[in-house]
């Protein structure tokens, strides 16, 4: 017996502007009868991922070995007159879908035509995916992003909840308080959902664009985020952003009044403002769920960076932040005080630069190489610089697509896989697929001591430590950076608990400056920890 819910994607114009292309021989009646493959998980017939299936593959097969839930999303182009329900039952069903592991299976089906999707829960994990967290799923995940026509993101964000869930971070009690407000409160997926109601952009007058931009001082400008939040504005366009922002900003989709009022709760709060230069950070003290606010001084006046966020601001699993990297220019805010705590040990990031060398008027290079595109299509070189452009906004969802449209046309150049690599390993946090990219790029640009130096980190990432210290070590030999590659093959050792050969790298760095500061702690606080 399995617990059935229903979403109808209502209104017709989701997906508007797609030309989704079918497939020729696509036969339902075939598919429902027959799984294509038990090594995949996800089945596009409809085409409506357009760049993130290789993700989805990696973190459903692991979520399969980890905990042995079995969850496969399929789209396809058509019902062909039948009724999802039947038809989600009957590949639930004949698909075998979790059933050599106690019915712990999970099918999510989406038809393209119909604007449906139809989730089908085994009996063997009912009771973890309840109604009242698949009422969350809808409205936090599913309903913003595809009224938002971001099939990528909602697919991926549902089965980043669905992986959560199962790992016991999201509680009822904090599906409760997430969904206050909400249509049904998590009373289970039901009712219809009206496309394109919440995400329609509100058109600001030139007074309210004027009001909600740049302003003279971080606390002006807190002020004015504040009074956007407790408003429920949702314009990308604002100048309150830095230019860099806005770009990333577009392809998010806009809160609900809901997330907007918990917001503006959590964010009113005691605050202190530190500055240093040209750059601004805002802490709240005494909280661990409200991350840092990052501000930048343009020529326009401080703007919020939302990009920099993005790439220094990091949540684990409980939903704490933590800072990431060293070089970054915010950093002065996180040293030597109360927030040193929340900083991740650095060691762990590679620092790498942008790759483009754009640094300002990005829409005017984007649209420029657009136009070039529009012109001739398979153009290497812009297809190359425009990706570029989109890696360094971490916009991957337009950077993706161009990168393996690279690849097909010139698949012997090695800046694709550079770029899909590092995208896979550091935004879609696949490891495993990244390496693909990453070990073909080593290959095809062997004298590029940094490409040694990503697929270390890629199994570091993945507690391979040995394949690591392997990679680090060519990453030495190429680069010639002894001290730097040393200090780092030692610290990958002292991660596996090999602290003897952590402390015969140590030894070697101070062999050649002894008076390096890391090797030197290193030492001390390995002898400590094993006395």
């Amino acid at each position: 017996m399995k617990r059935k819910f229903i979403i109808y994607l209502g209104l017709v114009f989701l997906f508007t502007g797609c030309n989704f292309l079918k497939e020729p021989q696509f036969d339902l009646e075939k598919l429902i009868k027959s799984r294509p493959s038990k090594k995949e998980y996800v089945f596009d017939y409809a085409h409506l991922l357009k760049y993130t299936k290789e993700n989805m593959e990696e973190h459903l097969k692991y979520f399969k070995e980890k905990y042995g839930i079995e969850m496969l999303i399929v789209t396809i182009p058509s019902l062909e007159g039948k009724s999802i329900n039947e038809v989600a039952s009957c590949m639930f069903t004949s698909w075998n879908i979790g059933r050599d592991n106690q019915g712990k299976g999970i099918l999510l089906l989406l038809s393209d035509e119909e604007k449906l999707i139809k989730v089908e829960v085994g009996y063997g994990v009912e009771g973890v995916f309840t109604d009242l967290f698949c009422g969350y799923i809808e409205r936090k995940q599913l309903k913003p992003y595809f009224e938002n026509n971001q099939v990528d993101e909602g697919l991926s964000a549902t089965r980043e909840e669905f992986i959560g869930r199962a790992e016991g971070r999201l509680t009822d009690e904090e599906i409760r308080r997430k969904m206050e407000g909400y249509l049904s409160a998590g009373a289970g997926i039901k009712r219809k959902v009206k496309i394109g109601e919440l995400t329609q952009r509100e058109e600001l007058s030139e007074e309210e664009k004027r009001y909600f931009s740049a302003q003279s001082t971080p606390e002006e400008l807190l002020k004015r985020w504040m009074e956007k939040i407790k408003k429920c504005i949702s314009d990308p366009t604002l100048e309150m952003y830095t230019e860099e922002s806005r770009v990333l900003m577009r392809g998010i989709p806009k809160s609900s009044k809901a997330l907007c009022r918990d917001l503006y709760r959590r964010y009113s709060k005691s605050y202190e403002i530190k500055v240093k230069g040209d750059y601004a950070v805002v802490l709240y003290p005494g909280s661990r769920k409200e991350g840092p606010i990052f501000m930048k001084r343009t020529d326009k006046g401080w703007q919020i960076d939302i990009l920099s966020m993005g790439k220094w601001v990091r949540y684990n699993q409980n939903n704490d932040w933590f800072i990431g990297g060293d070089s970054h220019p915010y950093m002065f805010a996180f040293e030597n005080n109360q927030y040193s705590k929340y900083v991740w040990d650095y060691h762990f990031y590679d620092d790498f630069g942008k790759f483009s060398p754009v640094r300002s008027n990005y829409d005017y290079y984007i649209n420029l190489y657009k136009k070039r595109l529009n012109e001739n299509p398979d153009d290497f070189e812009t297809i190359i610089s425009l990706g570029e452009i989109f890696f360094d906004l971490c916009v991957a969802k337009e950077a993706v697509p161009l990168f393996k449209k690279a690849i097909k046309l010139n698949p012997k150049d090695p800046r694709a896989y550079r770029y899909l690599g590092l995208i896979n390993r550091d935004n879609f946090c696949s490891p495993k697929t990244a390496l693909e990219y990453l070990k073909k790029y080593t290959e095809l640009a062997p004298s590029d001591a940094d490409g040694y130096f990503y697929v270390a980190i890629c199994y570091t990432r993945m507690g391979k430590f040995d394949k690591a210290v392997e990679y680090m070590k060519k990453y030495t030999k190429v680069s010639g950076k002894k001290i730097y590659g040393y200090n780092w093959i030692g610290y990958l050792y002292d991660w596996k608990g090999d602290y003897q050969k952590a402390k015969r790298w140590f030894k070697k760095v101070l062999e050649l400056d002894p008076t390096n500061e890391y090797a030197t702690d290193m030492l001390r606080t390995i002898e400590e920890e094993n006395k």
